[in-house]
């Protein structure tokens, strides 16, 4: 049988900046990878890195969530767009909580971080002389680095808010 976590295992999501200038992907739930149309790289700045990275983040994630409601509509046979709405103060609470969740990864060599607020509102970090430093293929290592250590924060930190808010038996 074909469950939603073999569907959501299975997703590929993508998401571009600047016209197919800069493309991530995500695959596997936490695979993340990042690539420049040729050139791109070294034509862009580190703030401009920084945008590009923001709003890819920002597209990644509505798509993933986007391409998770149609898994889950595949599976359970009902239209589904978003979360139903919560049935009691836990739930409320809970979903108070993770919409102010603040999730941060950063590379190992701490050239580049990234923060967000709620899976919405993204803050990239580039650190002056990263471009001149780093070859392109180097750059997308660090990015899916910066990408593993937030989804890992991520997790954990709603691990903690599932148990404040539901105690010990949490849901999901």
């Amino acid at each position: 049988m074909y469950t939603l976590a073999d569907r959501l295992d299975d997703m590929r999501i993508t998401a571009t900046v600047d016209g197919g200038a800069v493309t991530a992907t995500l695959t596997r739930r936490t695979r993340l990878h990042l690539e420049f149309a040729p050139g791109a790289y070294r034509r862009r700045s580190e703030a401009q890195l920084q945008r590009d990275l923001a709003v890819l983040a920002s597209r990644l994630w509505a798509n993933r969530m986007r391409g998770y409601y149609q898994a889950l509509s595949d599976i359970t046979g009902q239209h589904v767009t978003g979360e139903p709405p919560a049935r009691d103060d836990r739930s409320r609470a809970y979903r108070a909580g993770r919409a102010e969740l603040i999730a941060y990864g950063e590379s190992a060599d701490g050239r580049i971080r990234v923060q967000v607020r709620g899976m919405r509102d993204w803050q990239v970090t580039i650190a002056s002389g990263t471009v001149r430093a780093l070859t392109e293929h180097e750059f997308a290592a660090r990015v899916a680095e910066v990408g593993q250590a937030l989804l890992d924060d991520l997790r954990t930190k709603i691990r903690q808010l599932k148990r404040q808010a539901f105690g010990a038996r949490s849901p999901g």
